[in-house]
């Protein structure tokens, strides 16, 4: 599972997407597979966003540990460009991906979200605190 801060999704989405509940940004419904996996103790990996960029290579690391796999610094660098793995979404949000050729810098930022979306984000908020206590 990669979470991501509400704030910092919620502000990602309006600027391409109406947002209208909690239901348009997937923070219910991936906790909800995350509660069926831990119910039939099932094993799952969950990775914030932010831990890859504060230092890609120690978390790309131990997601290889967790998965049993290999680690290589290939992994942590690529070709510019699109990719056929890049899937449907990728016209819509991965024109920054495409441009770069390895992981951005973890920015710092004062975390703002428009009143008018204060609901959801205090509902997506519940939700992302209770995965990221299992986040590597």
């Amino acid at each position: 599972f990669l979470i991501r801060h509400p704030a910092k999704v919620i502000n990602s989405y309006i600027k391409k997407n109406s947002l209208r509940n909690i239901n348009d940004i997937g923070f219910k419904q991936q906790f909800e597979i995350f509660k069926k996996i831990e119910k039939n103790k099932l094993k799952c990996v969950v990775i914030n966003a932010d831990d890859i960029l504060i230092n890609p290579s120690r978390t790309i690391k131990k997601l290889c540990k967790k998965l049993n796999i290999n680690f290589s610094k290939k992994m942590l660098k690529w070709k510019k460009g699109k990719r056929k793995s890049d899937g449907i979404w990728s016209s819509v949000w991965y024109k920054d991906v495409e441009k770069s050729t390895t992981f951005s810098s973890y920015k710092s930022e004062k975390l703002y979200v428009p009143k008018k979306y204060f609901k959801i984000y205090t509902e997506a908020l519940k939700y992302y605190e209770r995965m990221k206590k299992y986040s590597i």
